[in-house]
């Protein structure tokens, strides 16, 4: 709902929109375009944030700091969470691995094991490519963070609800041994063991029991849908890399066997579900169509909507632009004009 302060015959003519980067444009019917200030105009949009830093310029979003500092805390709690419950539960997960069925026709690859790594590397590789080069980068990227927050937080508990057994052939050999007392300086140095290497592991000597909902997966499956989505119309064809990494390397992860099918059809599962009903709810035309949803009843959906209040609903335009504008307009640097074409030895057509 847009009300301006002009003339009502030419207000029937006239409407405004705005873009993601705060600029407003003039849209009239008769085709004539041009930009405007939003001195000019009232729009029920929420007041902005008190952290709201800055101002924004040549397409370079502002930073909310208290969000920000939000979605941190919560993506690093998510992956502490799991490193906790990793270095739980190894100690009382079953040694003996359980029936598959793709376990039951295929044997154990075990060089697929490092080449799910190779897969999940390439398929983040593609996500930090294109953060990089999207007008919009700081946008996506705390998106991504916050969604990739929210499966781990349900990656841990479904781990600590249900523990599976290593799926390896030789669990004895591949995991560490097992401690029938539970011990908290025990718990504490696994967690700080996973909290330097990130997470990543050792092939032997590993801890085990993090199953049900593969990590892997999770990662991959980020990577693939947020390609998909935010990627310019003319780059579509370059949606087949993630998508190839992702399944192949989906595969990867079950013959393996360093996940059960079933890790991977959930990871696959919610991870669609969360990514794809986060958009649904904020690309909404209206910030009062997010309040009529249906998603607007959980208070999960409500925390997005906050989380987006400065962000224009719909679907942010898919452009790509140089890292290098996004610096300089943040240091307040203007890019160099070009020099006239009659300078450059180029007769100036009339």
């Amino acid at each position: 709902k847009i009300r301006t302060a002009i003339e009502p015959e030419i207000e029937m003519r006239t409407v405004y929109r705005r873009s993601p980067t705060s600029s407003y444009e003039k849209l009239s019917l008769d085709g004539s375009d041009e930009e405007c200030s939003s001195s000019s105009m009232e729009i029920s949009t929420p007041p902005p944030s008190p952290l709201w830093l800055g101002a924004r310029n040549r397409g370079v979003e502002q930073w909310e700091l208290g969000k920000v500092l939000f979605i941190v805390s919560f993506f690093w709690l998510s992956a502490l969470s799991n490193w906790a419950v990793l270095a739980y539960t190894h100690d009382f997960a079953g040694w003996e691995p359980m029936p598959d069925i793709v376990f039951k026709f295929v044997p154990e690859i075990q060089i697929a094991h490092k080449m799910g790594d190779y897969f999940v590397t390439s398929s983040l590789i593609c996500l930090v490519l294109l953060i990089v080069f999207h007008k919009h980068r700081l946008i996506v990227f705390r998106r991504m963070v916050f969604i990739i927050a929210t499966l781990y937080f349900m990656r841990t508990v479904t781990l600590l609800g249900t523990y599976l057994p290593p799926s390896y052939s030789d669990n004895a050999r591949r995991c560490r041994e097992q401690h029938a007392n539970f011990s908290l300086e025990r718990l504490g140095v696994r967690m700080f063991e996973q909290a330097i290497r990130f997470g990543m592991q050792d092939e032997t000597g590993k801890l085990c029991g993090d199953m049900l909902f593969s990590g892997h997966t999770l990662v991959m499956m980020v990577c693939m849908l947020t390609v998909t989505h935010y990627i310019p119309k003319k780059w579509r064809l370059l949606r087949f890399f993630p998508y190839c990494f992702t399944y192949v390397g989906m595969a990867c992860m079950i013959v393996s066997r360093r996940h059960y099918t079933i890790d991977v059809v959930i990871a696959h599962w919610l991870t669609t579900f969360v990514f794809t009903s986060y958009h649904a709810y904020i690309e909404s035309d209206q910030f009062s169509d997010r309040r009529q949803s249906v998603f607007h009843s959980y208070a999960y959906f409500r925390l997005i909507g906050w989380l987006e209040a400065n962000i224009v609903p719909g679907r942010l335009e898919n452009v790509f632009e140089s890292p290098s504008e996004a610096v300089l307009a943040l240091l307040g640097v203007k890019p160099k004009e070009s020099a006239p074409r009659e300078k450059l030895g180029v007769e100036k057509i009339v």
